[in-house]
């Protein structure tokens, strides 16, 4: 049977470091999309941080993977064991970061959904959630005993903050955080409302930036006369995309802390780190989508939801061997999260 080289706590943090890093990265390129309209080149400084982010967190792996290989372990078991699945992500990675470069030279820079939602940004959205997996399967495996200090658990803690900002990122369309209105809507509604304002003209309520929502023009626009089959329709549908990325929302959350909870490594605050971190990230990245007296308080919002996630946690101590308590934490946590934020 062949070996791997030996896992180790420091290793899987130093790469979940880099990891965040990465994305960090990945989150000053949004913040410069949502920001400056002229970006029209692929060779942008903010694109160079992006991949700057994923050069230190592949070099972090393939230079030990090389120095393992020369040591005399194969191609296949020259990380520790798990890590496989990150090198076939860096290569995927890789291969997508070039087609990216190609298609936005054919094709131009996307914009709204488009970015998120063509080919090769889906294959490096997949590359990276496949390089994240690396350091988790490794933690897991290794399987210390130690599950409540930061000492032994820190990496899976921020690897799981890793994979929140990649899905919190993939939902910049469907923003709950980053949103000044309370009916979080498309990215691009601002756009599409404020020329159906025009077309009826019937001008939009004030409000500021919130007013992208699309709400607050409501309240004049449903008087406009013979308009009000049309507007009732579009409410309904902006209304609907609320609930939907609601719901969405809460199924992420969900999802990524019953997997803590599976996994069990746990130490106190992890989920406040969860929760306000990767609020505050969207909130500074998409602060053109709120007015200034809400960009402070959202980002206190992630904070106190995420001590109160902690408590929770505390208080009911779900497993998966206790169902009740269990079913009780999925759906407590994102209702907590979204009580506050109304």
């Amino acid at each position: 049977m062949r070996t791997y080289p030996e896992s180790s706590a420091r290793f899987d943090l130093g790469e979940a470091i880099m990891l965040l890093i990465f994305i960090a990265g990945g989150y000053v390129d949004g913040y410069a999309h949502n920001h400056f309209d002229s970006i029209e080149s692929f060779f942008t400084p903010w694109h160079a941080i992006l991949y700057g982010g994923f050069a230190l967190s592949a070099l972090y792996v393939l230079i030990p993977a090389f120095r393992n290989r020369r040591a005399g372990y194969d191609w296949a078991h020259c990380l520790p064991e798990g890590y496989d699945i990150t090198l076939w992500g860096i290569a995927l990675f890789a291969v997508a970061g070039f087609c990216d470069m190609i298609w936005h030279i054919v094709f131009g820079i996307e914009a709204n959904i488009d970015a998120l939602m063509s080919p090769p940004h889906i294959a490096l959205f997949a590359a990276t959630l496949m390089m994240a997996g690396g350091p988790v399967r490794s933690i897991v495996r290794r399987n210390d005993p130690d599950r409540t200090s930061w000492n032994k658990n820190a990496a899976f803690v921020l690897v799981m903050l890793f994979f929140f900002m990649e899905f919190g990122f993939l939902m910049m369309a469907w923003p709950v955080t980053g949103n000044g209105d309370v009916s979080p809507t498309f990215s691009n509604t601002g756009t599409f409302w404020t020329q159906h304002v025009r077309d009826i003209e019937a001008p939009a309520a004030s409000g500021g930036s919130a007013d992208l929502g699309g709400i607050h023009a409501l309240d004049r626009v449903e008087a406009s006369a013979g308009k009000e089959e049309k507007t009732t329709k579009f409410t309904d549908s902006l209304l609907r995309m609320g609930a939907a990325s609601i719901m969405i929302f809460a199924a992420m959350l969900s999802g990524i802390l019953l997997y803590v909870v599976k996994v069990g490594r746990v130490p106190v605050g992890s989920f406040t780190l969860l929760v306000f971190v990767s609020t505050a990230a969207e909130s500074l990245m998409r602060e053109l989508s709120l007015p200034s007296s809400f960009m402070i308080p959202q980002i206190v919002l992630g904070l106190v939801a995420g001590v109160a996630i902690d408590l929770l946690y505390l208080w009911l101590k779900p497993t998966f061997n206790e169902k009740r308590n269990l079913y009780t934490f999925a759906f407590a946590a994102p209702a907590v999260f979204m009580v506050l934020y109304f």
